[in-house]
């Protein structure tokens, strides 16, 4: 009746729904991190939107690097801040989807590059980018501080203090 695979792939479907929104962490001993403050760091958000429908593993929480180092990861409808120390970095977003003929998840990246000044404080949304049949992925996208105000009323800051959260500033 029904093919092991089908219902091994219906299973693996199954439990990414139930995931979608747990999972978000950052990894406090990364070497991007600037640990100490009273040396010189730059500030960054990172926010992730709800979907605006379900897409499967995309919806899982998507892994962060800055320049080949682990930060950890972040679930949809919420957002991070990090300290990193001051650098020309690249930031990529990887995430699971299945696509093409195999039809097992697979991990997708999307990268940018971006200069990352002592100081400054900088606001990265991570774009949802429908490739179809080439898979979903998010891409890193610099946005302005009103865009990053306006989308974070509808996000829940992860571990942020009051004072310090986008809503706050």
């Amino acid at each position: 009746m029904f093919k092991p695979a089908l219902i091994t792939l219906l299973g693996v479907f199954f439990v990414a729904s139930l995931n979608g929104c747990t999972g978000t962490y950052v990894i406090n001993d990364s070497q991007a991190l600037q640990p100490n403050l009273d040396q010189e760091y730059s500030t960054i958000y990172i926010l992730r939107e709800k979907p605006e429908y379900t897409t499967g593993f995309p919806d899982q929480p998507m892994k962060i690097d800055i320049n080949g180092y682990d930060m950890g990861e972040l679930s949809y409808g919420e957002y991070i801040m990090l300290h990193i120390k001051p650098t020309e970095g690249t930031i990529r977003f990887l995430s699971l989807d299945i696509y093409g003929p195999i039809l097992e998840p697979r991990e997708l990246a999307g990268e940018e590059t971006f200069n990352f000044a002592a100081g400054q404080t900088n606001f990265i949304r991570a774009k949802f980018i429908d490739g179809e049949f080439r898979g979903a992925y998010f891409r890193p996208e610099r946005i302005e501080f009103n865009r990053a105000r306006k989308l974070a009323e509808n996000l829940k800051p992860y571990k942020i203090k009051k004072g310090q959260r986008i809503t706050d500033l």
